[in-house]
């Protein structure tokens, strides 16, 4: 009877060290890696709407003296990923844009759309960083008298 139960016991412990054995040899032995894929081609980014701002009047000075004003309405071009961040800062990018053309009044004969869209440009980087904002528009361009 002794001999038997040990006889047993023994057919036991082989049979659990072999299925032990098994499952180390094919499931847990260190695989293969594959082949290193190459990285992704960088992505050029994905443009939203632009961020439209509302109408903005500014004065036109000359040698100190009231010339007209120059009212226009601008819109920022960033990426789609960072639209929603952009749009959180949008009051804080229009008080530096009245800040910066208070500070530094335009002239009449620096009012062109390339000085406007430059010094916006400016502004817009100081608000959000460099590389942020893409393109800056002008929409509604007017000066009067």
């Amino acid at each position: 009877m002794k001999f038997m139960v040990v006889a047993i016991g023994l057919i036991a412990v082989l049979l659990v060290a072999g299925g032990g054995a098994a499952y180390y040899l094919f499931n847990m032995q260190k695989k293969e890696p594959a082949a290193a894929a190459a990285p992704p081609p960088e992505q050029a980014p994905v443009f939203g709407d632009p961020l439209r701002m509302e109408q903005i009047g500014l004065p036109l000075v000359s040698e100190k003296r009231y010339a007209g004003y120059v009212l226009f309405q601008s819109a920022y071009v960033v990426p789609r990923d960072k639209l929603e961040a952009a749009k959180l800062k949008l009051p804080h990018l229009q008080d530096a844009i009245i800040r910066d053309l208070n500070k530094r009044p335009l002239r009449p004969e620096n009012s062109d759309e390339a000085e406007i869209k430059r010094r916006l440009m400016a502004v817009a980087e100081q608000v959000f960083g460099p590389k942020y904002v893409y393109e800056v528009q002008l929409q509604r361009l007017a000066k009067t008298n």
